[in-house]
């Protein structure tokens, strides 16, 4: 009997792509989210927003995927709150209730974020002492909620998800770089900013195994080699036939502009996400690299490269998505 899937946030980009990969195999997917699942994402979907506890008329299966969240990097701290504490303490308790065989947490790399470069970090680095922001202050906590209540559950950390379906990496960028607003932010030291990324598909393929092993413990996810974010970025707009940055800002000056962009949001315009936020200036000037050896160990090398992946969101975007 293939098993059954309960993901949460079907209705996103990396929900959505973990129910169509589960069904391909001939899983069977039931989605909970607050939106419309995706095409092609789930075999049964219920509508229901997990910052409240799920209903109780849901069927069990035999593994939950908590893929949901509010994957932005600004945004009130009450809304990270019910969107990604309050929601994994949902769909834990669901998960516990109803005897599931296995729990994954997609939590994110940001946890092990602070400002600066930082290099081959590994599942086993602690956390920093104070979160980069809200976000990762968020998906803290629920790794730790995790952890506490369900030792054996996976918790996979993906680093910067893009590809077809993307709503959050490339989205900014675009939109910005259509605009004529797209920055290149220099470093003083004029070094190239190296970083890990992950393909949608990579990642898909990283849940799957965890299912298949119930793997237990933290496990970095990444397309295993890391990339100059600055020349991958030029070659999307340029194949895209978008324009390239025309003006340079100094990483001092994008801060500055960054921390004024965010103090009027928060006192003049109700928390609405501000063109430049310091954690967006961060990640596209700081090193971020993470130890591929645990994955490697215990998942496998990722079946896709980045030049892969790149070409298939350029296609999709070529082919009419709406960003």
């Amino acid at each position: 009997m293939p098993p059954t899937i309960l993901i949460s946030g079907t209705s996103g980009f990396v929900g959505s792509a973990l129910g169509r990969a589960f069904r391909a195999r001939g899983w069977q997917v039931t989605g909970v989210s607050r939106r419309p699942a995706r095409a092609g994402a789930v075999d049964r979907q219920y509508p229901h927003d997990l910052a409240a506890p799920l209903p109780p008329d849901l069927p069990r299966a035999d593994v939950v995927v908590h893929a949901a969240a509010l994957a932005s990097p600004w945004a009130r701290p009450d809304a990270y709150r019910s969107n990604i504490v309050d929601a994994t303490r949902h769909v834990l308790a669901f998960a516990q209730r109803t005897d599931a065989g296995h729990f994954v947490l997609i939590s994110t790399t940001a946890v092990l974020y602070r400002a600066g470069d930082q290099f081959d970090l590994t599942e086993d680095d602690p956390y920093p002492a104070q979160p980069i922001n809200g976000y990762a202050a968020a998906k803290r906590e629920a790794e730790e909620m995790v952890r506490a209540a369900w030792p054996a559950a996976s918790i996979l950390r993906p680093r910067a998800v893009y590809g077809p379906g993307d709503t959050v990496l490339f989205p900014r960028i675009l939109d910005a770089a259509r605009k004529g607003v797209l920055p290149r932010i220099v470093r003083s030291d004029g070094a190239a900013p190296l970083a890990d990324v992950v393909y949608i598909n990579n990642l898909a393929h990283a849940v799957a195994v965890a299912i298949d092993k119930r793997l237990a413990g933290v496990v970095h996810v990444t397309d295993g080699q890391p990339i100059d974010t600055g020349r991958m970025l030029d070659d999307v707009l340029t194949r895209l036939g978008y324009p390239l940055p025309t003006f340079r800002w100094s990483y001092d000056s994008a801060m500055r502009l960054a921390a004024v962009a965010e103090w009027g949001s928060r006192h003049l315009f109700g928390w609405r996400e501000p063109p430049i936020t310091r954690f967006g200036v961060s990640a596209l000037t700081h090193c971020k690299t993470f130890s591929p050896q645990r994955m490697r160990d215990l998942i496998g090398p990722p079946p896709f490269t980045t030049q892969e992946g790149i070409a298939a969101f350029v296609a999709w975007h070529q082919a009419g998505a709406q960003l």
